[in-house]
């Protein structure tokens, strides 16, 4: 039951990051969009942690799991530019 719950909870926080960076880029640029929906996630992260008590417990993640993770996140970067290319308009045969 706690992976349904859970399941549901990611798609629906996938969903909302995703509608405010399309929103974000239709305003503005995709960094600025990312500046926005990137603290939005660390304070959601923080509250359901603070809501559900677990936030002691965060001195016992270890420090090799949480650079493995920053890592990951840190390496979608490099392709964020390639990822962005308007596809090319082919001519009409």
């Amino acid at each position: 039951m706690l992976g349904a719950i859970l399941a549901i909870l990611s798609a629906v926080t996938f969903a909302f990051n995703n509608a405010a960076v399309r929103r974000g880029v239709v305003t503005g640029t995709p960094g600025q969009a990312m500046a926005i929906t990137v603290p939005i996630g660390v304070g959601c992260f923080l509250l359901v942690a603070i809501t559900t008590g677990e936030i002691a417990r965060l001195g016992q993640f270890p420090p090799a799991a949480a650079g493995w993770m920053a890592g990951v996140g840190l390496s979608a970067f490099p392709a964020r530019p390639i990822l962005q290319l308007p596809a090319p308009i082919k001519p009409p045969a």
